[in-house]
């Protein structure tokens, strides 16, 4: 018998279980080293140029040489609303929507 030939009756085998990264959680290079930052936590993404600059809800920001395309592949997706080409916000942390873009976004997060 040929091997991975189907055996005539049997069941086939269910296929194998698939690794899913983890979506809770990111990873940023920072000066002080390699830190682990939880999805919960993240307010908003701004973007610098090659850097971003990450602020959390606790009040820290971290810069880390990241562009914000490659940031923004990083993190779950739609959850994350790009309001302008410098600045990712996290939907669950935004209350209200106005028309200028980055200030009162920045000022009605929860």
């Amino acid at each position: 018998m040929l091997a991975g030939a189907a055996v005539p009756g049997a069941w086939p085998l269910p296929p194998p279980p698939v690794a899913e990264a983890a979506t809770d959680s990111i990873f940023l290079k920072t000066d002080a080293g390699t830190e682990r930052v939880r999805f919960a936590e993240l307010l908003f993404v701004e973007g610098y140029g090659n850097f971003v600059k990450c602020h959390l809800a606790s009040g820290r920001a971290l810069l880390t040489a990241e562009t914000m395309k490659q940031m923004e592949s990083q993190l779950p997706a739609g959850q994350v609303l790009r309001i302008h080409k410098s600045c990712l916000v996290k939907l669950a942390s935004v209350e209200r929507l106005s028309s200028t873009y980055r200030q009162d976004v920045l000022r009605h997060l929860k």
